[in-house]
């Protein structure tokens, strides 16, 4: 999951929105499921040092697997936003 300034797919937008809303918030699937963030910035400042190094092959940009949950992420929503949303979580198989 790519995040940043100017990110045109408004994924974390939307939910920050959302959240701060309060209320009850649906979120997809299980809050332990895991999530790989990056920031724009530091995968685009990777991206000229490999340039600039003349590295090459495959590289893994994001956080470690086992770092982040989407859980953990809708709960930092909440804080940022300083809201008290319910969170209902919904099944893979029901959306």
């Amino acid at each position: 999951m790519v995040l940043g300034p100017r990110e045109y797919v408004g994924r974390l937008p939307w939910r920050q929105r959302r959240v701060a809303a309060g209320g009850e918030v649906l979120a997809p699937g299980s809050p332990d499921r895991t999530i790989q963030p990056v920031d724009v910035r530091d995968l685009a400042a990777f991206t000229l040092h490999a340039i600039t190094e003349h590295l090459s092959g495959p590289f893994n940009v994001c956080a470690p697997v086992d770092g982040a949950t989407f859980g953990d992420m809708l709960t930092e929503c909440a804080h940022v936003t300083r809201s008290d949303p319910s969170f209902t979580w919904i099944p893979d198989d029901a959306c």
